[in-house]
Order: structure tokens, then sequence, then C-alpha cells
């Protein structure tokens, strides 16, 4: 991407540059002056219980938008739509419990750290458990924050990802350890802001470069659809439907409110119990239009991309979704400053997750772990000093977790992530809502509860985790298969390779078999919802309108659009802007023809089963084709490129063969993969620790009224 770091290096100006080192050096005289008023671990850890509510609230806000969502959401919003906001809607509810039942529970049982109340419930090893799977989480998420920061910063100037990590890590461990928790509220209430002010320039700005302003922006967006929320209502835990989103956030959140250090510290911060409420319900209520201002920000910036003349280079098409947003504040769109600006709310969102999980760890650690364990009966000021050591050696810990991060490759990463994930959930949230609600469960059967939960845990994970390979050894087992010679000897050229299974035809043939494929192929293609086709001018497209003596005053405008993708509809209307009207009329049959056709998407959506009953489609058929849905069919998978290398006929006859002596690379065997959505699996985690800790605590006594006072929502006040 030479020609973007090029573009990073002299547009981000002095302007930006002033802009960033304000930043830096604001937060660090904040993390100064909150220094002293540390004056032992209650103010390290909890604010001296005394914090303000509005700012303990604005701080769990900017925690809750890192850096991946002020990247990852513009990018998904650019790519598609909103749907993505669907899982965040579920936030209020869990608020509304977390409100109801959590924050006044934590508050008056004056617990400093969230797992105090495991070992309360269930002896020794649920407070170890908990908090060891907290760490092991919290070190892993922190270095992909900073990884995922340094990423962004490095497309934006070019600076070596290394020394960026270095500098935003020690940055951050900075004024963390000088202040403590106060030093992280205060910072991220001014990061807060900033996030919230580079998205909105972010918009400004297109409003102001994109002809017609804000009403053209919302005209052309909801035009084509960017706007939707379009989810399933079937209930399938095997698809994206509206209910794996809904069960996914509603628990996912819940565990959140009622487990989590970061949130359970600042329940413990404000001075009253109607602060800490208010606290929650800023998060609770103010994520959604955060995420959803986001969200805009990617939908802004492809209208920009969309209807705006301007030259991008040859690489713009191969930029991910997610560098669209830095990209484009590198562009000479953006003013000097603000530019600055918008890389000081990258850094604020990442910035506001790290310190808050950097604290917090040091927290449990100090807590948990140090003063349980290891060092007992010190004075308070020893467990300040060591708590601020514990943090410095977390940020450490962090540097190095971000840095083996960028030895991965992205597709190892992202697997390795969705694992890590998965499994560090370790169905803490099931556990706390075994023993809060239920006065029958023991430590036995929650011990019971949480094996089984792990096992379902890894199940789930490792079912997610497939791929198929062709090896030396598929090769080898085909010509016994009764695969000829030939078609062996194409297969030989992806062998090695790792592909995903997710082609209509093929799949449709793989569902309904080759009688159900040839009947109702045509009517299922018909009545699924075609993702619009694009049209791509390209440098032969302008060598084909030269020849045909095209006017190169209209060659000249046509290359500021090239090799952008437009709708049939949307480039007839870009032309009209481009060349003019009159161009337009004579050239755009021409145009049409020469330019680069990227094919339609197809999707089976829930309104295409009506339509397929509608066409008298048997309904076994339809049944089969729910285990499909709404999946985007590509090229790059292990069936399109079958067709490929042998031919439709050669696919049609081998393809199940080979699939079968394929390499399946999941540690389980075939049979035992579960097709569940990866949305679910921290709701079945949980719900699996809930029920079976419960059904397995009746064969062991229920505990004493000693063991349950102020241990359960039903004895809190005993």
């Amino acid at each position: 991407m030479a020609n973007e770091t090029q573009s990073a290096v002299t547009i981000f100006g002095l302007g930006d540059i002033i802009a960033i080192i304000a930043y830096f050096i604001g937060i660090i005289l904040l993390g100064v002056w909150t220094t002293k008023k540390i004056k032992k671990t209650d103010d390290y850890f909890v604010g001296g219980r005394s914090m303000p509510g509005w700012a303990v609230g604005l701080s769990l806000l900017g925690t809750a938008i890192s850096s991946v969502t002020f990247l990852a959401y513009p990018g998904s919003a650019y790519e598609g739509n909103w749907s993505r906001l669907v899982q965040g809607l579920m936030l209020p509810v869990a608020a509304l419990i977390g409100i109801t039942f959590f924050v006044v529970y934590y508050r008056r049982s004056l617990f400093v750290s969230a797992y105090q109340y495991f070992e309360k419930r269930f002896g020794s090893w649920g407070r170890s458990y908990a908090s060891l799977i907290y760490l092991l989480g919290q070190i892993f998420r922190m270095g992909t924050v900073l990884f995922l920061l340094a990423t962004a910063i490095k497309v934006m100037t070019n600076w070596d990802i290394l020394v960026i990590i270095i500098i935003v890590g020690i940055l951050v461990t900075i004024y963390t350890v000088l202040g403590g928790i106060e030093a992280v509220i205060w910072t991220d209430v001014v990061q807060t802001i900033v996030l919230i002010l580079g998205g909105i320039a972010t918009i400004g700005i297109v409003f102001y470069r994109v002809e017609g302003g804000m009403f053209e922006v919302f005209r052309f967006a909801a035009n084509n659809g960017k706007f939707d929320l379009t989810t399933s209502w079937d209930f399938d835990l095997t698809l994206a439907t509206f209910w794996v989103f809904a069960f996914s956030g509603i628990i996912g959140n819940i565990q959140e409110f009622s487990t989590d250090q970061i949130k359970i510290q600042r329940y413990a911060a404000p001075s009253t119990d109607k602060g800490a409420k208010r606290a929650a319900w800023t998060v609770g209520l103010g994520c959604i239009p955060v995420w959803t201002l986001f969200m805009f920000v990617g939908t802004c910036l492809w209208v920009y991309y969309q209807v705006t003349p301007e030259p991008l280079g040859a690489e713009f098409e191969r930029l991910k979704p997610d560098q669209i947003f830095p990209y484009f504040i590198l562009s000479p769109a953006f003013p000097s400053g603000f530019g600055g600006l918008v890389l000081a709310a990258v850094m604020a969102a990442a910035m506001s997750t790290i310190d808050s999980s950097l604290n917090a760890s040091a927290t449990v650690i100090s807590v948990d772990w140090f003063k349980r364990f290891f060092v007992k009966d010190r004075s308070d000021e020893y467990y300040l000093k060591s708590a601020r050591i514990i943090t410095i050696i977390m940020g450490v810990l962090m540097i190095f977790s971000a840095f083996l991060l960028t030895k991965l490759q992205m597709k190892t990463f992202l697997d390795l992530g969705f694992f890590l994930g998965a499994v560090f959930a370790g169905g803490i949230g099931g556990l706390f809502l075994l023993g809060f609600f239920f006065k029958r469960a023991n430590g036995q059967g929650a011990i019971v509860g949480v094996v089984v939960g792990v096992i379902v845990i890894l199940w789930l994970t490792f079912s997610h985790l497939a791929h198929y390979v062709i090896t030396d050894e598929t090769l080898a087992k085909l010509p016994d298969a009764g695969v000829k010679s030939e078609v062996v000897e194409k297969l030989q050229t992806i062998e090695g390779k790792r592909f995903e299974l997710n082609d209509l035809a093929a799949m449709l043939r793989v569902r309904l078999g080759e009688d159900g494929l040839q009947s109702y192929k045509e009517s299922i293609i018909e009545n699924a919802e075609h993702i619009p086709a694009r049209y791509v001018i390209t440098d032969s497209t302008l060598a084909v309108l030269s020849a045909d003596s095209v006017q190169g005053s209209v060659l000249e405008k046509l290359k500021t659009i090239q090799r952008r993708r437009f709708t049939k509809e949307d480039l007839i209307g870009v032309l009209n802007k481009t060349i003019g009207a009159d161009a337009t009329r004579l050239c755009q049959d021409r145009i049409i023809q020469n330019s680069i056709f990227r094919p339609a998407f197809l999707v089976i959506s829930g309104t295409t089963f009506g339509k397929l009953a509608a066409a008298e489609v048997p309904s076994e058929i339809i049944d089969q084709l729910r285990t499909i849905e709404d999946v985007r069919y590509k090229e790059v998978n292990l069936i399109a490129r079958l067709k490929k290398r042998l031919g439709e006929k050669d696919a049609a006859q081998y393809t199940e063969t080979i699939l079968k002596n394929a390499k399946h690379s999941n540690l389980l065997p075939q049979s035992l993969v579960s097709s569940t959505h990866p949305f679910i699996i921290n709701v079945f985690g949980n719900l699996t620790v809930l029920f079976i800790g419960l059904l397995a605590s009746l064969f062991w006594p229920a505990p004493t009224e000693t063991q349950l006072k102020r241990a359960t929502w039903w004895t809190r006040n005993k």
C-alpha cells in the first residue's frame, strides 16, 4: 500500500501533530493531578467511594467503546447495513436487570473485587477460578485492543507498529499507575468526549463535501438500504437470526453487569446509590446512540465514495472495510487538525478500554491473589505500593501480548480471538446467577456445572474452527474411491489451502441432492434476495472509449471515478454529475458494456421461504433451505474452487467424495460438529453452568442459613 503510505506522511500535517500532542499532554496532566488524592488502597481501587456518578457513567461508556467499535462499526456499515446494531439493542434490558438486582448489592457488600462474591457463596475455589479466568481474558483483551489501535495508526501515519505499541502502552500504564481508578475515570471522561467529537467531525465533513449535503447523504443511503436492520425472525440458533443476536446480547451483557470487574469497581466508586445507578444507566442507554453514531460514520463514508468524484489510488479496491475510516481521515477531504482530532479519538477509544482493564486487573491480582495468598497482614501503604507495581507488570504483559499478535496472520488472529473469547467467558455469568438467585445451589453442584459448562463451550468453539484441506492423503485416497486421475491432478493445484463451504448452487446440491437441485434451483434463486451487481470502470474501459473517439475531456473526468463500484442506476447518476447529462446519454451504453461486471450475491432470507411456499415448493425442501439462510454466497471457497478447477460435470460427480476425504481441520470428528451460531456459544455455556449446577446441587446438602447470609438476592438483607 505504498500510495496510501506516502499520503499518510504528507497529509498528516502540523495541525494534526499539534492536536495529538495536546491530547497526550492533557491525559498525562490528568494522571498527575489525580496522584495527589491517592492516600490508601481504597482511593486507588474505588476512588475513595466518592466519585460523581455522571463521571463514572461516562467512564463506563468510554470503556464500552473500544477502538474495535470505533473502526469495526464504520467498516460494518460501509460494507453492509446496520444489522450489527441488533445485538447492542439488548443492552438496556441487561442494564435494567443489573440496576435492579446487582448495583446496590455490590455497594452494600463493600467488595473491592467482583470475585470475592464467589468465595462467599461457593468457597475459595469459586473465587480463584473466576478471577483467574478474568485475568487471562483481560491480558488477551488489552493486547488485542492495543494491537488493533497500533494497526490503525500505522495505516494512518506509516509509523512502525512496534513503536506505536510501546509508546501507547507506556503512556496508558503511566497515568493508570499514577492515579489509579480516579485517573482512569477522569481520563475516560475526556476520552469519551474526544471520540464522540471525532465521529461528529467526520460526519460534518462528509455533509460539507457531498453535493446536496445532509439530505443527499440520507436520501442516497436510504435508497440503497444502508439503514436496514435486516435480520431473520425465525427461531433458528444456527443462523444469524434476531433471536441469536437477542440471546447473545442479553446474556453477554448480564454477565458483564454482574461479574465484570470494571463495572463492579464503578458501582463502588460513586458516593451514593443513586449516583451508581445513574452511572449504570449512562452506559446502558448511552451506548446505543454512540454505536449508532459510528454506524452512521460508515454509511456517510460509503455515500461519499459513491457520489463524490475523487481520484482513488489503485489500492483503494483492496482496502478492507475497517480500513476505510483511517483512509478517509488521511484524504484531502480532512482539514489540517481534524485528522489529528480523529486520530486522537481512535486513541481515546482504545485507551479508555485499556486503562480500565489495567486498573481492574491490578485490583483483582492485588485483592484476590497477592493479599490473599502471598503477602498477608501488611500495612495499607505496602499494598498501595504493590498495586502500582502490579499495574506496571500488567502493562508490560499487555505490550508483550500485542507484540505477539503482530506475528500472527489476520486469519489466525481472528480464529485465536474467537477461541479465547469463548473460553475465557468460562460460564462465569451462569455461575453468578446460580449462586445469586438459587438458595438451593451449593459449591459441589457449582463445580459440576462449571466442568460441564466448559466442556460445552469447548465443543461449540471447536465446531466453529473447521476448515477443509486437500492433503497428500486426500489425493492418495481418491483413486481408490473411483475419482479419475486427471481430476486428482487438477486437485493438486489447490492442495494444502484452507477452504470454507459456502457456494449457493453447490450448497443446494449438498442440501437437496441432484434431483432437488434440478427441480427447484430456478425457483430458489428467483426468490432469493439479490445483492445488486456492481460495475467498475477500468483502464480497459477507458481504452475502448478512446478507440471509439470519446473526447479526451470526458475520459479525464471518468478517471476520477475509476475503480469504484456502482450499481447500474448509481453509475448513471454519477456519470450525469461527473461528465454531464449530454455526454452520459452518448456514452453510458458503451461505458456499461465495457466496465468490469461484479456479479451479484444471492442470499436466502426469511422472505424467501414464504415466496417458495406460494410457488408450491415442498415444505421438506424449504426446511432444508433454512439451514443455509442468511449466508452470503461467495466464490472463494472449496466447492466453488472445485467447480473452477474440475469443471461443472466433474465437480458434480466428485465433490461429495472429495469432501469426505479432505482433511477436516477441526479437533472434533465431523459427526460431533455443532452447527450452532458462534454468537450463541456464551449463551449455552452460561445456561449449562446454571442448570447443570442447580440439578447437581440436589445431590448434596443445601447450604445453611449462615452460609446464605447476604449471599443471595433473597437473603441480601439478613
